[in-house]
């Protein structure tokens, strides 16, 4: 199962996500924490695209949405936190 935690910046995703994570893993360790932010830092210089520009976002976006679906396909959990502002990557991961 794949639990997305979409939001502005600095709403508290971050936070919300690191505890339900915890929780679960609890339960269930097969439970992995996919953060926008770490993401992008990985990543970073792949590509040569700015992180912060639109097209860097949709890179990012993309890229945890096929980490989280072959995490899935896996039988293993993940909990994303990620600010997205695109609606068909948001419809595409319901």
């Amino acid at each position: 199962m794949i639990v997305w935690l979409v939001g502005l910046s600095g709403a508290g995703k971050t936070t919300v996500a690191r505890e339900l994570h915890r929780r679960w893993q609890d339960h269930d360790p097969a439970t992995v924490l996919i953060d926008g932010d770490e993401v992008r830092e990985i990543f970073q210089h792949d590509r040569g695209t700015e992180p912060y520009t639109l097209e860097g976002r949709r890179i990012n976006a993309e890229r945890i949405t096929a980490m989280s679906a072959w995490l899935d396909k896996q039988n293993i959990n993940a909990v994303v936190s990620i600010l997205c502002i695109f609606p068909d990557i948001l419809a595409a991961n319901r």
